[in-house]
């Protein structure tokens, strides 16, 4: 990394939900809620969930090894730590939620939630990368990667979304939001050259065929670690405050919430953004929808750079443990300096 150019962070969100406590604050806040909610009878199914794979570990490997240029790596938790970490590290800051969500919030157990309050991280860069624990780097990264020419990655690559599962829910209420504050074609015809960049390749036929609609009817979604800026932030705050402190309001996710995706369109529609390949940037894979042996398969190869797998809904995670862990230990199998050796 330049030594000239701005600082980035890592941000990592992570919870145990084995711990007994935790399970004990999370019973008797969902008890609690369940009067009052008409969405917090679905909301156990939707809780932050930590994985049964000990995928942090490998991410934080994958960070030292492949991103040395990275100047702090925030782990956001409720007050958890694994018993395996060095907390010593001179990179690692351990965040407590409880201390950037406004204590009138408190507890939570809703991720979305956590998610509008971290530019508030303490030390926090101005540009910084947002992970999910199950999003991990197995490739030489640069910085470059997720700040190209200064600025976040990008792909302005539209969807049609439907409301058919919580996960829609939030995206289309992302979109209301952008809808709200950016004409369609005035966005697309002011910046077109990042909107139909040839990077995107093929996607470029979803913008074609979504030009007409008069209005966003959503964007394509990688799921893949987010390139954010702290400002970005703010200006949502100042301009949706109403709408972020009801998603932060509620202490389980619930179908009128905001999803933190909402900060990476925000940048794509104010055109704070550099247009990348989606097919270069990661990958994203689903147990379930996915085959096992081509989710080890890309995990070995290191043809990604950035590796998303996601557990899905319903799914027999016994019978992928084994294979998925030893695919993890054969790409990542040195120990890190964040691990307590």
């Amino acid at each position: 990394m330049d030594k000239n150019s701005s600082p980035i962070d890592f941000v990592i969100t992570w919870a145990d939900t084995t711990d007994p406590n935790w399970l004990r604050k999370r019973s008797d806040a969902l008890n609690g809620t369940l009067g009052d909610d008409p969405h917090a009878a679905t909301a156990d199914a939707f809780v932050l969930k930590n994985q049964p794979w000990g995928t942090l570990r490998y991410l934080l490997r994958g960070i030292e090894l492949y991103c040395p240029w990275v100047r702090y790596v925030h782990l956001v938790t409720p007050g958890q730590s694994p018993e395996w970490l060095n907390l010593e590290h001179p990179k690692l800051r351990l965040v407590n939620q409880d201390d950037i969500v406004d204590r009138e919030y408190l507890p939570t157990f809703n991720s979305n939630a956590i998610e509008m309050s971290l530019h508030r991280i303490p030390e926090l860069a101005e540009n910084f990368v947002y992970f999910n624990d199950d999003m991990m780097i197995f490739a030489p990264t640069e910085a470059s990667h997720f700040f190209p020419n200064g600025s976040p990655a990008g792909f302005a690559v539209m969807n049609a979304l439907s409301g058919g599962d919580p996960l829609s829910h939030y995206l289309l209420n992302n979109v209301g939001v952008l809808n709200r504050h950016f004409d369609k074609k005035t966005t697309i015809r002011r910046a077109w050259k990042q909107w139909f960049s040839p990077k995107y390749g093929a996607k470029n036929i979803r913008n074609l065929l979504l030009l007409p609609w008069p209005a966003f009817t959503g964007f394509f979604e990688p799921h893949l670690p987010m390139a954010l800026r702290k400002k970005t932030f703010d200006e949502l705050w100042e301009k949706e405050s109403e709408l972020l402190r009801q998603t932060s309001a509620s202490k389980f996710r619930a179908l009128d919430n905001l999803s933190p995706f909402i900060f990476r369109y925000w940048q794509l529609c104010s055109g704070d953004f550099t247009p990348v390949s989606p097919s270069q940037y990661g990958r994203f894979y689903e147990f379930g929808r996915d085959d096992i042996g081509e989710i080890t398969a890309a995990i070995l190869s290191g043809r990604h750079r950035l590796i998303c797998v996601n557990d899905g809904e319903g799914q027999d995670f016994a019978s992928h443990t084994v294979p998925f862990r030893n695919a993890l230990e054969q790409a990542l199998p040195t120990q890190s300096q964040f691990e307590v050796r």
